[in-house]
C-alpha cells in the first residue's frame, strides 16, 4: 500500500479474526494468552500482531505454570487447528487462577468437525487410515483417534495406517 503496489491478502479470514482481537484486545492493555504451538507459523504470526505482553501455551503443564499479576486482564485464543478437547482443557486451568478473563474459541469449526469425525471413526472402526501425516491439519486428526483408547499403534513403513486391536 505505502508504494502504491498492489496486493491480494489470502491470509484464511479465521487467522485474520485472531489477529484482529490479539491487536485490539492487547492495546486495550490485556495480556494475550495464545493456545497453540509455538513453533506453529500461524502461533508465531499472531504473537507479531500482540502489542503488549503475551504468552503461549502448548498443553496442561504450561497452563499451571502460568502466572501473571491478578489485576491483569487476560484475553485467551487458540491456534485454529489446535485440539478442542485439549483448548477446554487449559482453558480451565486458566480460569481456575481466578484472572479477570475473556476466552475466545478461534479453532477453525472445519478443523473441530474433522476431530469429531475422528473421534466417532475411531470408536467403531477396526481400521483406520489417515492420509498424509506430514501435512499438519491431518497430524491433529491422529491424536484425536489415539485418544479415544481404541487404537494401539502406528504401522511403521507406512506412517499413515492406525491398527486397532479387536478384543
Amino acid at each position: 500500500k505505502k508504494y502504491g503496489l498492489g496486493y491480494v491478502d489470502v491470509t484464511c479470514p479465521f487467522v485474520l479474526k485472531i489477529h484482529k482481537i490479539v491487536e485490539r484486545e492487547s492495546s486495550r492493555g490485556a495480556h494475550i494468552v495464545i493456545i497453540g504451538d509455538p513453533g506453529h507459523p500461524e502461533v508465531q504470526g499472531i504473537c507479531g500482531w500482540c502489542q503488549g505482553p503475551y504468552t503461549v501455551i502448548k498443553n496442561a503443564e504450561d497452563a499451571e505454570k502460568f502466572n501473571i499479576s491478578p489485576e491483569k486482564e487476560v484475553c485467551v485464543v487458540s491456534q485454529t487447528t489446535f485440539n478442542y478437547k485439549k483448548f477446554q482443557d487449559i482453558v480451565e486451568i486458566i480460569a481456575k487462577k481466578g484472572y479477570d478473563i475473556t476466552v475466545l474459541n478461534t479453532i477453525c469449526n472445519a478443523t473441530e468437525v474433522r476431530q469429531t469425525e475422528a473421534r466417532k471413526v475411531a470408536q467403531c472402526s477396526d481400521v483406520m487410515i489417515v492420509s498424509a501425516l506430514r501435512i499438519r491439519k491431518a497430524r491433529h486428526i491422529y491424536p484425536e483417534a489415539l485418544l479415544r483408547g481404541t487404537l494401539k499403534g502406528l504401522h511403521r513403513a507406512v506412517r499413515c495406517i492406525i491398527f486397532r486391536l479387536i478384543r
